[in-house]
């Protein structure tokens, strides 16, 4: 298994392997994105195995350098700290950012007044399921027809379609976005561009875009 995570680049590391975890593994799948589980528990890692197909995993803590090296730290691209612990999650966040300053850390966040406390650690995002969970009951409430259609557009097992960024890569010369020509990309569709002046919506065809800003756009993960 080692040997195995030694040659992933650019991969995701998840530090927990039950309740949320099991949704981000179904995300890193559908979109193609490999990843690496850590979690000391091996029961719940056999469970993963028995259900995921060539899952890469670590049975080890989470908050100890050497299981996040050995889960390739140095070379992963993110981290979720998905743990149903807000302290182990936080020591995790702080573990791995002393490894590797440069890797994006996701924590999860059971009681929002430790949010702070994360983000101090070194966090790039926090997320609460409780707050989450109680903006999704309202949009279902409000806007039923939109929740509607995002469900359908993630959950389709033929071209399942995301919304991702793609952002432009250093050295490329700045040209608008009819030069990008994106209808010859099928079933995509932009939606914005960051910039440093902020956000461009709906863009048209003669905005310019340049290298560092991000793209947004509705697509299937290939």
């Amino acid at each position: 298994m080692e040997k195995v995570i030694e040659r992933f680049r650019e991969h995701f590391i998840v530090c927990g392997a039950e309740g949320a975890a099991l949704t981000i593994f179904n995300e890193l799948r559908t979109t193609n994105r490999p990843f690496v589980v850590v979690d000391p528990d091996r029961v719940l890692l056999e469970r993963l195995a028995a259900v995921y197909a060539n899952v890469a995993f670590i049975e080890g803590d989470a908050t100890d350098n050497e299981t996040l090296q050995s889960a390739g730290v140095a070379q992963a691209r993110g981290l979720f700290a998905v743990t149903a612990d807000d302290n182990q999650n936080l020591v995790v966040c702080l573990t791995a950012k002393q490894l590797n300053p440069r890797i994006r850390v996701v924590v999860s966040c059971q009681e929002l007044r430790n949010a702070d406390k994360m983000r101090k650690a070194g966090a790039d995002s926090v997320v609460s399921p409780t707050y989450i969970g109680g903006l999704r009951m309202a949009s279902e409430m409000m806007r039923p027809t939109v929740v509607s259609f995002l469900d359908t557009m993630m959950s389709r097992k033929e071209e399942p379609l995301r919304v991702e960024e793609v952002v432009v890569p250093q050295g490329l010369a700045p040209r608008s976005v009819a030069d990008l020509d994106l209808a010859r990309f099928r079933r995509s569709l932009l939606l914005a561009v960051k910039s440093k002046s902020g956000w461009a919506y709906n863009p048209p065809r003669d905005t310019v875009v340049s290298p560092g800003e991000a793209l947004v756009i509705m697509t299937t993960p290939d």
